[in-house]
């Protein structure tokens, strides 16, 4: 038995690749740039992965390939989707490549696959329209209702969540034909180490920086999930038993609190003050239940503090001080 992972040097699947082969399963890694893809293979040397080169997440027949040259794949974790805001066509840069990708990897698995794992994102749940309803509780049955056009023509985190809710969307549909299990996993803002290059950060580790910033909205509150137990669901999901979403927040977090750590813990990284202890911004953010997906994946998640000093101690002074 193997474990086909997708997107394999991305910022989620690094971890999930490494908690996979901790467990010591046989993994099909697939990667879409060299330059990327050195790092794990040195980190990883001598372990059961296989690294794949798979060119174009588009490609159903590329797909194919692999699972017919690795018949031995019997689970799939599909992590590769865009995730970030330096594009010019919000189409063909990242509606497409998510939505496509998505269909290309369900449709080309086999019969034998027995689960397959989607990450996905809180942002295909919580609505656009109740960004401002702080009323509004979002579960694992809650949906975003953003229509194709707003995604494409407003651009921005609306190109990111719509993307995110028709990837997901199209999986579902998809699985209705299907015989294997389907659990998409939808984190919030995935904060944590980053493996590889630590003078660059990706997207959402960008988000915790940016609280560091002198004339930062320090009142600015959300949910969040560290890396560690967003790779941990992926790894349990593809022994479930049932299908489902699993709606994983770690808790909530206030640009104030990553600063009042920040600025105890980091004192090198001269980060501002703002308004030490002022959490009031925790009032504005949309309320969650996730019990159901508590029951199937319980979990003590690691706390912002854990979160936020294992991430900064990755990181050169150097880097944060520029900004």
């Amino acid at each position: 038995m193997s474990v086909l992972l997708t997107g394999s040097t991305g910022f989620i699947a690094t971890h999930v690749l490494d908690q996979l082969l901790s467990k010591g399963l046989s993994v099909v890694a697939t990667y879409r740039s060299e330059s990327k893809v050195d790092f794990l293979k040195k980190r990883f040397e001598g372990k059961s992965v296989e690294f794949v080169l798979l060119s174009d997440i588009e490609s159903e027949s590329e797909v194919k390939d692999i699972f017919n040259k690795n018949p031995q794949i019997t689970k799939v974790i599909h992590t590769a989707s865009p995730f970030h805001f330096n594009f010019t066509d919000p189409l063909t840069e990242v509606l497409q490549p998510a939505v496509n990708g998505t269909k290309a990897v369900l449709n080309a698995i086999p019969e034998h696959v027995t689960h397959v794992v989607v990450t996905s994102s809180v942002a295909a749940v919580v609505d656009i329209k109740y960004i401002d309803d702080y009323n509004e509780i979002i579960t694992e049955d809650s949906w975003n209702g953003i229509s194709w056009e707003d995604a494409e023509k407003k651009g921005g985190s609306f190109t990111y969540r719509g993307s995110k809710t028709f990837a997901e969307k199209a999986a579902w549909e998809l699985h209705k034909k299907a015989k294997y299990n389907l659990v998409t996993i939808l984190p919030p803002l995935v904060f944590g180490p980053v493996y590889g290059q630590t003078d660059t950060l990706n997207t959402s580790n960008e988000q915790l920086v940016d609280a560091l910033k002198k004339g930062s909205n320090f009142r600015y509150a959300g949910t969040y999930v560290d890396v560690r137990d967003t790779a941990a669901a992926h790894v349990a999901a593809i022994d479930a038993t049932e299908s489902a979403r699993w709606l994983t927040i770690g808790g909530y977090y206030t640009r104030q609190e990553i600063l009042d750590i920040t600025n105890k813990e980091f004192p090198e990284f001269h980060a501002d003050k703002g308004t030490p202890g002022d959490y009031s911004g925790l009032k504005r953010a949309f309320r969650y239940d996730n019990s159901k997906t508590n029951k199937v994946f319980p979990r003590k998640y690691i706390t912002l503090k854990q979160t936020v000093e294992d991430t900064f101690r990755g990181i050169d002074p150097k880097y944060i001080n520029k900004l």
